[in-house]
């Protein structure tokens, strides 16, 4: 399981070449974590809960973004409450090495780069660790700058 990178890619010598194999082939840890994470309540289940905090914010509309007046300044504020909640998740650190291509990487050559990628996902989620960790580098631009890709599985 890997990534086929079709974009043209330029190693640390200025070699430029397309047609990169990149996959978590090495060197990944995973730990089991106790993490504080702030669920939301409504109004009712917040009242006489102990853990429960409440924190005014913008309105925001569907998209999350703060909704503006006419002026351009917030429309308004509203009231949210939460609860802090300790969760256990696995802490997965997994390096992402890119070889020239896949050949390369089966004949274990040297790789061209190596990137740390750090998730933090749910127990249930276990079974669907490299799953998650493909689709966490091909959305994040800066670990994963490429545009022209195509999965090998």
């Amino acid at each position: 399981m890997g990534i086929i990178i079709h974009d043209n890619t330029t190693d640390n010598f200025g070699y430029s070449t397309s047609g990169n194999y990149v996959s978590f082939s090495r060197d990944i840890t995973f730990e089991k974590t106790k993490v504080m994470i702030s669920n939301p309540l409504n109004a009712d289940d917040a009242s006489g809960n102990i853990n429960a905090y409440s924190k005014v914010e913008y309105i925001l509309d569907a998209s999350g973004n703060p909704v503006l007046d006419a002026s351009g300044n917030p429309a308004g504020y509203v009231t949210n409450y939460y609860e802090n909640v300790l969760v256990e998740r696995y802490h997965i650190e997994a390096n992402l090495v890119q070889f020239k291509d896949k050949d390369s990487r089966v004949n274990q050559m040297s790789p061209l780069k190596a990137y740390t990628v750090v998730i933090n996902i749910p127990l249930d989620d276990f079974p669907k660790m490299f799953e998650l960790l493909y689709n966490h580098i091909k959305s994040d631009k800066n670990i994963f700058p490429y545009n022209d890709f195509s999965d090998d599985m």
